[in-house]
């Protein structure tokens, strides 16, 4: 099979390129008005809501640097984790951002419509729309823990003939230390199954048999009328120590909540079930452990306050949060960070030494 040459030059000739580049990825030559058909077996496309700096005549900015890769908004300044990149199989680029919409309510959109979103600090919308510029033939590279590869390989092909990664290499785990210990990016290689970080909410205890009830513990109201959880049925000790967020298997929405319906969402929730996550206080510096047990708050809160985590009254008071309710989605009243997940996942619940 011929290999593709790498090159790190930009892809001056169209404007999708050079968004590509500036998210870290290589350059490849193909024969012109042929880019779909590169030379493996397998024909790769990525699609992304990445979108690049304008200067108020809407000509694009460039980074001071050889290579004349393209700037990325200032409006994505902080937000590394808003970026999404989808790689899919296709024999066009139509075929690519149709394959995309399919997968995870990935939906196009203009850059103008993105812009707005970021301006409103509209995650939601943002994370679920993709740029129709930004779809690209090759491979997505780079992003999350050290340069990993982002998304799933089509086949083995590329991933030993173009970048000479094995096997072995793609599906490793970067793993980090903690007060905690060892932890994990993702339980799917290169799969980011939650937000890196957000506003903590008070959620209650979960209304299930062998409730936990302690000095911290309150009676159950807000919850008791939303069932025992996502991933019920679990026991006192995960109840006591829980997390809720915004996983990625659902789109959660100003009008609700959308399952969404595709084998790697399915995957996420089977593996994120009573999971154990490190979490860190941004104001304490607190570190536990805790297990994943429920899913939301909903995209109200998280657009009203910018709250897309929560825990009940044992987690939020160990960890010393300030309240988050603030109406001020980007302040940091509450917001923690989320280290990883624990590599053992036998890794006792609660507050770590």
């Amino acid at each position: 099979m011929k290999k593709i040459t790498i090159t790190t030059s930009i892809l001056a000739s169209t404007l999708i390129g050079a968004a590509l580049l500036a998210l870290g990825a290589l350059g490849f030559s193909a024969t012109t008005g042929e880019m779909s058909k590169l030379a493996y077996s397998g024909n790769l496309w990525c699609v992304s809501n990445w979108i690049d700096e304008e200067d108020a005549s809407g000509r694009r900015s460039y980074l001071p640097d050889p290579d004349g890769r393209a700037q990325k908004d200032h409006r994505l300044v902080g937000k590394e984790d808003w970026i999404r990149l989808d790689q899919v199989e296709a024999e066009t680029k139509e075929e690519a951002e149709e394959k995309a919409s399919r997968k995870g309510l990935f939906e196009p959109s203009e850059k103008s419509a993105l812009r707005a979103a970021l301006d409103k600090n509209d995650k939601a919308f943002f994370t679920s729309h993709f740029n129709m510029g930004a779809t690209v033939p090759g491979p997505c590279l780079g992003s999350g823990l050290g340069n990993g590869v982002v998304g799933k390989w089509i086949n083995e092909a590329i991933r030993e003939d173009c970048f000479e990664i094995t096997s072995e290499q793609a599906d490793s785990q970067t793993s980090a230390e903690s007060s905690c210990g060892k932890v994990v990016e993702s339980l799917i290689p290169g799969v980011s199954m939650y937000p890196k970080g957000g506003k903590l909410g008070f959620e209650e205890h979960l209304p299930t048999a062998g409730h936990y009830i302690g000095p911290d513990s309150k009676p159950t109201a807000f919850a008791a009328s939303g069932g025992s959880g996502a991933f019920a049925p679990h026991t006192s000790e995960q109840e006591r120590w829980y997390i809720t967020s915004q996983w990625p298997y659902a789109e959660f929405t100003t009008s609700g909540v959308r399952i969404i319906n595709n084998s790697t969402a399915r995957e996420i929730r089977r593996k994120i079930a009573h999971s154990r996550l490190v979490i860190k206080s941004n104001e304490t510096g607190r570190t536990m452990v805790v297990s994943v047990e429920e899913a939301g708050p909903s995209g109200t809160v998280y657009k009203t306050h910018g709250i897309n985590y929560g825990g009940p009254p044992e987690v939020y008071h160990y960890l010393g949060i300030s309240d988050p309710y603030t109406k001020n989605p980007s302040d940091n009243k509450g917001r923690i960070q989320v280290l990883g997940f624990a590599q053992d996942q036998s890794t006792k619940l609660g507050p770590c030494k």
